[in-house]
Parts: structure tokens; sequence; C-alpha cells
């Protein structure tokens, strides 16, 4: 499973339970669409695959959250531009 497939299938078990799991709950469930160390493997952190399902799946993370309507603006990232680099001039000594 790659990472979109992973976030789509938690995001819909979890709002068909209707709640959003933690880790430590989603690791003793036994119905569960993705084994919890591969989410891990693949995320990093729960906190991570929480952001994601908030931002990629916000109608199914409101269900999760018994009805609070949540809004959530995609996050996207900014390009940065370097500043130019001065280059030195030296002084002549008279």
């Amino acid at each position: 499973m790659n990472k979109v497939a992973i976030i789509k299938s938690m995001a819909e078990w979890m709002g068909e339970k209707g709640k959003f799991y933690s880790m430590s709950e989603y690791q003793r469930a036994k119905d569960v669409p993705a084994n919890f160390w591969m989410i891990r493997k693949q995320f990093g952190s729960w906190s991570r695959v929480q952001l994601l399902i908030r931002t990629n799946h916000a109608e199914l993370y409101s269900k999760m959250n018994k009805g609070i309507p949540t809004k959530v603006t995609p996050v996207v990232e900014k390009k940065t531009t370097k500043p130019a680099k001065k280059t030195a001039v030296k002084k002549d000594k008279k």
C-alpha cells in the first residue's frame, strides 16, 4: 500500500467507527486496515497521520469528531528564495 491508500483506508475505517483512535487504541484494535508498525514506518508519528487525515479527508474527520465541523485549509509549501551572495570588496591601502 502507498501512503495515499493507507490514509484513505484509515480515514474510512475510523469514520465508520465514529472516532479518531489514539495510537494505543489503534494498536490494540483487531480489524484495522493497515498494520500499526507499517504506518509508523511510513509516516513517522501519529500526529502526522492525524494531520494528513484532517487535511485530505475533512468530511470523514468531522464524522470521527461526532459531527463537529472542522474547517481546514490544505497545507501548501512555499518556495523560499535564497538571498543573493554579497561579494567582499577589498579596500586598497594608500
